[in-house]
């Protein structure tokens, strides 16, 4: 197993509510903690190993069952909104390539880990059609571009590239994502950076758009037992998000090629031990595929998982 130590990410929409994971914040516009992260100039480093993460999958493919990936494929962070973000869309990978030459769009899901009262967030269009969103956007007719729905604590939100979103102020968001920083603005509330308006990216945003509005799915039980409750929350083409409930000290054997290897998150908890290693509120880990040949061992507590398909 990896211990995966955070790198955390300044925006001018950050805050200071990454505190309560016992970060050492850089600012007090601390808008990310990027938890698992083999991209390129924010790639996490592994206690105990010389190596960082992208370096260390290339190294030991088979310790990440030889997943179909060159990169490292996905990217797990915690998101601040302390002030709203831009209003934007993300390319598929066909998209990525042909307009930016960039190997990964952007799939990501999220789970609201908490919020303010009254916070809201930007999740799909109005229109009945693409033509009448092109239409919209090109007017900057916003008002009948996009929902905007309440947050609701525990719920979790899929957004599949193309899906027009923005996280408002005031929510603290766990995102599962694939490897890449590929985004669209499409609006930006007028506002200022360094005196200047942000760049927007409004014919990129057009190609990509669709207008999808199927961001919420079932949960799917997987396992569930006096020990162990294993909760579907999100199932996209790029990963599997679960929720784990540890009823007491347990254990668990899984498939490793349904699986993979396993990207772990303790949020609610002071500590989880798994395996024999303390996972800490706020850390993550990665199960390799070794550890998922033999049985898990957890104690009591919860934890958000992903694993990519």
């Amino acid at each position: 197993m990896l211990k995966i130590k955070t790198v955390l990410v300044e925006k001018m929409w950050g805050g200071t509510n990454l505190k309560k994971y016992n970060f050492d914040l850089p600012s007090e516009k601390t808008g990310e903690a990027w938890l698992i992260s083999g991209f390129k100039g924010y790639e996490s480093k592994i206690e105990n190993k010389d190596l960082n993460l992208s370096e260390y999958y290339k190294k030991n493919h088979d310790k990440f069952n030889n997943f179909n990936s060159e990169e490292f494929p996905l990217l797990v962070k915690i998101i601040d909104a302390n002030d709203k973000l831009s209003v934007q869309v993300h390319p598929d990978n066909k998209l990525a390539q042909e307009l930016d030459d960039y190997p990964f769009g952007k799939s990501e899901a999220w789970y609201i880990i908490d919020h303010k009262p009254n916070a809201k967030i930007i999740v799909g269009s109005k229109t009945k059609n693409k033509e009448e969103l092109i239409s919209a956007i090109k007017k900057r007719d916003w008002n009948n571009v996009y929902n905007v729905i309440n947050s609701v604590k525990h719920i979790a939100l899929n957004i599949d590239a193309g899906t027009i979103h923005a996280i408002l102020e005031g929510n603290l968001i766990y995102e599962v994502q694939q490897s890449s920083n590929l985004t669209y603005r499409m609006y930006d509330f007028d506002r200022l950076e360094n005196n200047k308006p942000r760049e927007l990216h409004i014919e990129k945003s057009i190609k990509s758009v669709t207008t999808n509005n199927n961001i919420q799915q079932l949960p799917k039980t997987i396992i569930d037992n006096s020990e162990l409750n294993i909760t579907q929350i999100i199932n996209n083409s790029f990963f599997i998000l679960e929720k784990w409930i540890m009823k007491d000290k347990t254990s668990v054997k899984l498939d490793v090629n349904g699986r993979n290897f396993l990207l772990v998150s303790n949020l609610e908890n002071l500590e989880v031990e798994i395996n024999s290693m303390i996972l800490r509120k706020g850390e993550s880990l990665i199960i390799e595929a070794d550890d998922l040949n033999d049985k898990v061992i957890l104690t009591k507590g919860e934890l958000l998982v992903s694993y990519p398909k």
